[in-house]
C-alpha cells in the first residue's frame, strides 16, 4: 500500500551539529585551531564567523552543500510511488522508444518441401526477397521536461540568533533546509499524481472518444451493472452495494488478467501489447468500500478479493472538499500526439480503478541542488532549491481505467 504516513520529526542532534560544523570550518574561516566541541567553541565559531561578511557569505554557501548532501538528519515528507520514477539516463534513453507493432507471424519453415514434380527436395533461394508480412516499427518522441525552484530567505540576525546555543544551531538548520526539501517532495508528488492523471485522462478520452473508440480502455462500471440488472443504482449508493462491489471486483481482476496476454485491446495504437504484472491503483473511497462490505460476510474471501494493488487517495487534486466527486476527479487537456495541437479537454470523475503497464508513464525528477547568493541590501541570503523535471506518456503501452457514472 502507498504510505502517506509522516515520520516524526527528528531533531538535529548535538554531536550531528558538531560534525556538520567541522566539516566545513576551515573552507569558511580558516578555523584549524577552532574544534567544535562543546558549548564553548560552538559559541566561538558563531563570532568567527559573524566577523565579517565574506565569512557569513562563505557559512551560508557550506551550509547549502553539506545538508544537501546530508538530508537524512532531518523530518522528510514520504515521496510516492505512483509513477515509475527514472534517472537522467533511462528518462534520456526513453525519449525516443522504438518497439514493434505487433509480434511476428510463424511461417513455414522451407528448409523441408518436396518438388511439386518429384520428390527431390527443392532448396531456398537465401537471396530471394520475399514479400514479408513482419511488424512495421513503432517510433515515438516524447519531450515533456522542465524545472522546478523552491525559495527561502535568510536573514543575517537568525544566522547570528542560531550561534547563540546548540539547540538554537539545530534549530536554525531544520528552518532553512527542511521547509524546502519538504516542498520539493511535495512538488515531485504533485507531479506524479500529475502524470497518472493524464494517463488516466487519456485512456479515458481513447474509449469514449466519437472516432474509432477504444471501449475495453474506458469501462464505466455502473452502466454495465445496471444494463444487466436493471438495479437503477446511483453514484451514491453504488459502493454501499455488495453486489455492485462483487462485480466491480470480478471485472478488475478479469481484466488484470486478460492484460498478460497479447492483445490490441488495451491501448490507444493498435499495437500487440501486454505486461505479466499489471500494476493496480485503486482509489481508496472505493477499496475501502469494497474491503468492508464484501470481506465482513464472505466465508471465501478469495472469491471476492481484488488483485494485488495499491490505494490513491486522490487521482489529480483534493480540492477543498476532500469529497468523493473531486478525488475521484481527472480534469486534462489530452493531446493524441505532438500532431494535435489543439488537444481534448477530458473531464470525468467517479473514476475508481486504473490497471496499467507500468511502463505506460513515467517521469524524471534529477539534478537536485541548491544555489544562494547574499543580497546586502537586505543583509539576506536567498536559496535556490532547483530540480529537473520530466514526464511521458506511452501510448502504445497498455492501460484501462474504471469509473462509475451515471447514464
Amino acid at each position: 500500500m502507498l504510505s502517506t504516513k509522516k515520520r516524526r520529526m527528528k531533531t538535529l542532534k548535538t554531536n550531528q551539529l558538531y560534525t556538520l560544523l567541522n566539516s566545513f570550518k576551515n573552507e569558511i574561516i580558516g578555523a584549524e585551531n577552532i574544534t567544535v566541541k562543546d558549548t564553548a567553541s560552538y559559541i566561538s565559531f558563531g563570532r568567527a564567523v559573524a566577523a565579517s561578511d565574506a565569512n557569513m557569505d562563505s557559512c551560508y554557501q557550506a551550509l547549502a552543500d553539506r545538508i544537501g548532501r546530508t538530508i537524512v538528519l532531518y523530518e522528510q515528507l514520504v515521496r510516492k510511488n505512483l509513477v515509475e520514477r527514472m534517472d537522467t539516463m533511462e528518462f534520456g534513453a526513453i525519449l525516443q522508444t522504438i518497439e514493434t507493432q505487433s509480434i511476428a507471424n510463424a511461417k513455414q519453415n522451407n528448409s523441408w518441401i518436396y518438388g511439386s514434380t518429384s520428390n527431390v527436395i527443392e532448396q531456398q533461394n537465401p537471396f530471394e526477397i520475399l514479400k514479408s508480412d513482419d511488424t512495421a516499427l513503432l517510433v515515438q518522441y516524447f519531450s515533456k521536461r522542465g524545472t522546478w525552484e523552491i525559495n527561502k530567505k535568510i536573514y543575517d540576525i537568525q544566522m547570528n540568533d542560531a550561534f547563540i546555543n546548540e539547540t538554537a544551531g539545530s534549530a536554525f538548520v531544520e528552518m532553512i533546509f527542511q521547509d524546502m526539501y519538504n516542498a520539493m517532495t511535495l512538488a515531485e508528488n504533485d507531479l506524479q499524481h500529475g502524470v497518472m492523471s493524464t494517463a488516466i485522462a487519456s485512456a479515458i478520452h481513447a474509449g469514449t472518444k466519437k472516432t474509432n473508440p477504444i471501449p475495453t480502455m474506458a469501462r464505466n462500471l455502473l452502466d454495465e451493472y445496471n444494463t444487466l440488472t436493471n438495479a437503477g443504482l446511483t453514484v451514491s449508493t453504488a459502493l454501499i452495494n455488495k453486489e455492485f462491489l462483487r462485480y466491480c471486483a470480478k471485472e478488475i481482476l478479469l481484466v488484470t488478467k486478460k492484460m498478460r496476454d497479447p492483445s490490441i485491446f488495451y491501448n490507444e495504437l493498435g499495437a500487440t501489447k501486454w505486461h505479466e504484472s499489471p500494476q493496480v491503483r485503486l482509489l481508496t473511497n472505493y477499496a475501502t468500500a469494497s474491503d468492508a462490505y464484501l470481506s465482513a460476510d464472505t466465508y471465501h474471501k478469495e472469491l471476492v478479493a481484488l488483485p494485488d494493488y495499491d490505494t490513491v487517495n486522490f487521482w489529480q487534486a483534493r480540492g477543498t472538499t476532500d469529497d468523493f466527486t473531486t478525488v475521484s476527479s481527472v480534469n486534462i487537456k489530452v493531446h493524441e500526439g505532438d500532431a494535435d495541437v489543439t488537444g481534448t479537454d477530458v473531464s470525468q470523475s467517479g473514476v475508481i480503478a486504473y490497471v496499467c503497464d507500468p511502463r505506460r508513464q513515467g517521469y524524471m525528477f534529477d539534478r537536485i541542488r541548491t544555489k544562494s547568493i547574499y543580497n546586502p541590501a537586505s543583509e539576506c541570503t536567498d536559496y535556490f532549491h532547483k530540480a529537473d523535471q520530466g514526464f511521458f506518456i506511452n501510448r502504445a503501452r497498455c492501460g484501462v481505467v474504471f469509473y462509475i457514472a451515471e447514464s
